[in-house]
């Protein structure tokens, strides 16, 4: 998550600016990244019984793919803007750690970890750019986590 933040700020360079200079920006800023960067992979799930949702009918036995970094995006969750990243974006609920008991246990430690690394790191580092274009960057292939292979940058 470290690592996809980087790309999405730089992209963002009010919104990095914000994160970096202003500590109140951190907490609304990593659910911001969170909501938009989801890391999670989409899950593949197979109706039990027949069901009518939004008036699509999904018969027993058919295979559904959920995905929460669509889910995150949804305009009924973000009305105004949902693929913009807005750091000062009020928080709305998001999928990003999963849902009721199927949530990860450490997500309040991955907050924290984000609230104290990336402000510090763009702190410490303010002239940080990738040192190659974006559209080169290479994301893990049959992983159950989204994220880049390798990011290189400059300082």
């Amino acid at each position: 998550m470290l690592a996809l933040s980087v790309p999405a700020l730089l992209r963002n360079p009010d919104q990095l600016a914000s994160f970096r200079d202003d500590p109140s920006a951190a907490g609304t800023g990593v659910e911001e990244l969170l909501r938009q960067l989801a890391i999670p992979a989409p899950l593949l799930r197979t109706a039990v019984a027949d069901i009518d949702l939004n008036g699509n009918r999904i018969a027993a036995g058919e295979h559904v793919l959920l995905s929460p970094l669509t889910a995150n995006r949804d305009p009924g969750l973000v009305p105004e803007r949902p693929d913009d990243l807005d750091l000062h974006r009020r928080p709305v609920a998001q999928l990003s750690f999963g849902f009721g008991v199927h949530q990860c246990l450490g997500q309040q430690l991955a907050r924290l970890e984000l609230k104290i690394a990336l402000p510090a790191l763009l702190r410490r580092f303010p002239a940080l750019g990738l040192a190659v274009p974006e559209t080169d960057l290479r994301f893990r292939q049959g992983s159950t986590v989204y994220g880049v292979e390798e990011l290189p940058v400059t300082w």
